[in-house]
């Protein structure tokens, strides 16, 4: 006879999985019979009999609203909890709390005969459901809807995305400001609050008296760590990548009269801070800066003088949007 399951739904996501294990446990240590498994598990279960949705509320995770979805007489329900802790209580005992109250909020449940309806059967191809579900697919597998408050079908942070923007800054040591677009794409790694980005990006300087113009195309991969700011869906993003930097620089020689160009690639390092929102949509809105160094400066001479130097190292701003990806 197959094992009835209780689903746990935990947000904001990135904690450190001890935490969510510890939760799991202490669930199913006190629940009577059964057991309770994360509903991002690899292996979802064959049987529900209840869906638990934690969000903890604030980084200090001083809150948290239990909600524990389930049916008695054919007729859907949601029970809700509402925790507070003191900032002395251990972080992982309040994990272990909030197990045993979902174990409170199911007991009522327990009382009555199962009604737990099957996860959907696996596609023809014999592939497995997919395990990552949001909260009202879940919610669905066991007869219910989602209740107030809960997180929408998109409310988990997407695991890959890509983006696309402006972006403006200084170029030389002189004359106007660059500016031109980027395009990155990301990728979640697993559970943990990090993601690898590979990044491009284009930008020119417009020509200055002198007639120098300058162009920049810039490609990166790297890594980078996520910060979530619940429950305002704001998330904190910071990121290393190595670079590979293109300067092309164009001037009409004031000897000659001839138009002159050079280019020259230069490794290097950047670095960047940004903040997306709202991260649980398809679309959010991107703001950052990115600061880099560059092996070393390039400068750019005219008729055997030096006209301008591009600097080692510099910043610029960018603004722009990220699409979830399945």
């Amino acid at each position: 006879m197959p094992i009835p399951f209780v689903l746990v739904e935990v947000a904001p996501t990135g904690s450190p999985p001890e935490y969510p294990a510890a939760l799991v446990a202490a669930c199913s240590q006190a629940i009577d019979e059964g057991a309770c498994v994360l509903a991002d598990s690899s292996e979802p279960p064959d049987q529900i009999r209840a869906i638990a949705i934690v969000t903890w509320q604030g980084p200090d995770q001083l809150s948290v609203r239990v909600q524990v979805g389930l049916r008695r007489a054919d007729q859907p329900r949601w029970l809700t909890s509402d925790l507070r802790f003191q900032p002395a209580d251990d972080r992982l005992e309040r994990w272990k709390t909030v197990g045993y109250s979902i174990r409170t909020l199911v007991g009522e449940w327990e009382k009555t005969p199962a009604a737990a309806r099957q996860l959907p059967a696996p596609d023809a191809a014999g592939s497995k459901p997919r395990a990552a579900r949001s909260n009202a697919d879940v919610a669905r597998s066991v007869g219910v809807a989602a209740p107030d408050g809960a997180l929408a079908p998109s409310g988990r942070r997407p695991k890959r995305w890509v983006g696309a923007g402006a972006l403006f800054g200084p170029g030389l040591d002189r004359g106007p400001w660059r500016a031109g677009g980027w395009g990155q794409l990301t990728q979640g790694l697993g559970s943990l609050p990090l993601f690898g980005v590979i990044s491009g990006s284009y930008a020119f300087r417009s020509a200055d008296d002198s007639g120098l113009g300058a162009q920049w195309a810039t490609i990166g991969a790297g890594l980078g760590v996520l910060g979530a700011l619940q429950p305002s869906g704001f998330e904190l993003r910071l990121h290393l990548q190595l670079l590979a930097d293109l300067l092309r620089a164009s001037a009409r020689d004031p000897v000659n009269g001839r138009d002159e160009t050079a280019s020259r690639w230069t490794p290097g390092i950047g670095a960047g801070l940004g903040v997306a929102w709202p991260v649980n949509r398809p679309v959010a809105l991107l703001v950052g800066a990115d600061g880099w160094t560059l092996w070393q400066s390039t400068a750019i001479r005219l008729a055997e003088l030096q006209s301008a130097t591009a600097p080692s190292f510099g910043t610029r701003i960018v603004l722009g949007a990220q699409l979830a990806l399945p």
